[in-house]
């Protein structure tokens, strides 16, 4: 067969198989739309935040490593998207196989339908990702009305975009080509309805399965777990796969040899005879759902309420000189002020971020409560939201954390790839304990997220001994006295005071990219902490409906990859005798046991991944139950929104075979 012919052949055969052509195309369009629609998300939310454009570094490190997960489902999602649709092609290849068409034909038309449907994807992909921002920056403008001017997001999501896309269908092409190699191309393009898959028991690997799990629930409680979500949801996600191949190969022997089975083998014994098929969509599924609960949902209960005002008891704390009481003492009788002075010393710790220093009775007389401290012991306040609690501290869990006595400045840092703490950093103390609690306020480091030194660090309050104490104040520098002051009332002129006195007589705080004084004001710190989280709580709205979509999507595309088998089916049972509202159950049954399946691998596992977390946050007994109620409701509601989302798609399928049987009479 010449040339010409194989052309002809090849746009025939892509003419009579434009359905299955055009679904493949929009499958993984959409898939690439996701991926520019992230990097844009972040770029505007990074917009926002910081008023510059984002640079390409800044995307990777701080808003793609949120997407790692999702973008290795989709990579997963894109192999299950091609391989579904070489193995549609199974009847015209084994047909032009017994016309003689070589092995080099069949393999050169696999990749020209590849490298087709990836250009097409990329350029459409592209462009609805471009639209889908552009709505995006429309409903951001409107809710965040104080940015002057367009959010802009640049170039960045187009290259990083062009970047992800040919690594995952590289990955893709080499995958779908080591299964040829390894499999053979006629094994991969082999019709599903010929041949049943067999299905292997490995009750070792159930073991590790659990071992798995058990691993993925410490994880928590570990430094990985303390210092984000991506290991330990890395983790569950793999002891999902691992539930979901072993023990339900070993559930789906087990149904298969008992009598149920054959009650109900008109409507499982597709699923049974292609169980790894079916799993795979069930796993993907699985996958998003725990990542919504697990990481998205559960940031935005974190995150609410927007403002806690309780986390402010004063409304401005100064960190101030004790040569300063005479300042503070015309401004008591100037304004009837009410002043609080605490004695303390400025600690750098290694976590880039500079701490309140007391003594151990300064802190009796702030709480009541007496510590019994040696001399190189201290106990750790920690002063911060209770979307902290449970995170790493200034010990990075090491219990004897690096420490500097004095404030920082820019000699006792060590400037490489990363910004390092200097030898003049020790670790002289133990932390022989901790507590989560509000003294002074919860005050965070003004850091660039872009610069050397990572941050938005807590100040946290540091117990010494007094013996301790006494001996390291002597040579601290920095400011040795925090004020905290309410105002009753001449609230903008005390704090103008206040501003224009510290500009002169007080330290200027190294991590503050603005090179202010340590100074805290309550209404200035409200304002920002409610743009930061209604922020954050915007990105995680945007997460959560992106998978959520990504969800319905991969269950309407196996639903639609196997639509016309089950019309064929369900239309040979009518025929053969059985009644409409039967025929229906049967094939809800069968359509919905994927989303079933999925739902039973991830919510169960989920929730009690967020139940030991907040657990261990060790909120208070009204925070612990409102966290747990608000989690069960978005269990709830996830689950009625996916379920009712496949009853509508499996009513759909219903009609479409009712009107093939009417038309056939």
């Amino acid at each position: 067969m010449g040339g010409r012919s194989m052309n002809r052949l090849f746009r025939d055969i892509l003419r009579e198989n434009k359905n299955d052509y055009i679904r493949t195309v929009l499958g993984c369009s959409w898939i690439i739309s996701l991926i520019y629609f992230s990097t844009a998300v972040g770029g505007c939310l990074s917009y926002i935040s910081t008023g510059s454009i984002p640079q390409m570094t800044y995307l990777i490190m701080e808003v793609e490593k949120e997407f790692l997960i999702p973008y290795g489902l989709l990579l997963i999602l894109l192999i299950l998207l091609l391989s579904g649709y070489i193995r549609k092609r199974a009847v015209i290849y084994k047909t032009l196989t017994v016309f003689g068409m070589k092995r080099k034909h069949k393999y050169r038309f696999i990749l020209f339908e590849y490298l087709g449907i990836v250009g097409f994807s990329m350029i459409l992909g592209i462009v609805l990702g471009i639209y889908e921002s552009k709505g995006l920056k429309i409903i951001l403008e409107y809710f965040f009305a104080n940015i002057k001017g367009h959010i802009q997001y640049g170039e960045t999501p187009l290259k990083l975009t062009l970047i992800i896309s040919f690594l995952i269908f590289g990955m893709g092409f080499i995958v779908c080509d080591q299964a040829i190699s390894c499999l053979g191309i006629d094994y991969l393009i082999s019709n599903e309805s010929e041949t049943r898959q067999r299905t292997k028991v490995n009750i070792k690997m159930c073991f590790v399965t659990i071992i798995m799990a058990g691993i993925t629930i410490i994880s928590i409680m570990t430094y990985w777990g303390k210092s984000g979500n991506t290991i330990p949801t890395l983790l569950a996600v793999i002891t999902i796969l691992l539930f979901l191949y072993f023990y339900g190969a070993y559930f789906i022997k087990r149904f298969e040899r008992g009598k149920g089975y054959y009650k109900k083998i008109l409507w499982i014994d597709d699923w049974c005879g292609n169980f790894y098929r079916h799993i795979n969509v069930s796993y993907i599924v699985g996958a998003f759902i725990y990542i919504v609960i697990f990481t998205f949902s559960f940031e935005i209960i974190n995150t609410l309420p927007i403002v806690q005002k309780e986390n402010y008891p004063y409304d401005l704390v100064w960190g101030a000189n004790k040569t300063d009481k005479d300042f503070l003492n015309k401004l008591e009788k100037k304004y009837g002020i009410e002043v609080k002075c605490i004695p303390d010393i400025r600690v750098t710790a290694g976590d880039y971020g500079e701490h309140t220093g007391i003594s151990a009775s300064e802190y009796q007389r702030l709480t009541g409560e007496k510590l019994k401290l040696h001399n190189h012991e201290i106990y750790v306040v920690y002063q911060r939201n209770k979307a902290e609690y449970g995170t790493l501290g200034i010990d990075y869990g090491k219990k004897e954390p690096r420490l500097y006595i004095g404030n920082s400045d820019a000699d006792i840092w060590v400037y490489t790839m990363r910004v390092m703490p200097g030898n003049q950093f020790t670790r002289d103390y133990k932390i022989v304990g901790t507590t989560n609690r509000i003294i002074t306020g919860n005050f965070k480091s003004r850091q660039l997220e872009e610069s050397g030194i990572k941050g938005k660090v807590f100040e946290e309050i540091i117990v010494f001994s007094d013996a301790e104490y006494e001996r390291i104040s002597k040579t601290a520098r920095g400011s040795d006295l925090t004020v905290a002051i309410n105002i009753p009332q001449n609230y903008s002129r005390v704090v103008n005071d206040i501003y224009k006195y510290a500009e002169k007589n007080s330290q200027v705080n190294f991590f503050d990219y603005k090179y202010g004084n340590l100074i805290y004001e309550k209404k200035e710190l409200i304002v920002e902490e409610q743009e930061a989280n209604m922020l954050k709580v915007s990105a995680m709205i945007i997460n959560i409906i992106t998978l959520v979509i990504c969800i319905i999507f991969t269950l309407y595309n196996n639903i639609a990859s196997y639509k016309n088998k089950m019309r064929w089916k369900y239309a040979f049972f009518y025929r053969m005798g059985m009644n409409k509202v039967k025929m229906k159950r049967h094939l809800n049954r069968e359509i919905l046991l994927t989303t079933e399946i999925a739902c039973i691998s991830s919510i169960p596992f989920a929730f009690i991944m967020v139940l030991i977390k907040i657990l261990y946050k060790d909120l208070s007994i009204y925070w612990t139950i409102r966290y747990i109620g608000e989690s069960l409701l978005v269990v709830v509601v996830l689950t009625i929104v996916i379920l009712f989302m496949i009853y509508g798609m499996a009513s759909n399928v219903y009609k479409q075979i009712e009107r093939s049987i009417q038309n056939e009479q």
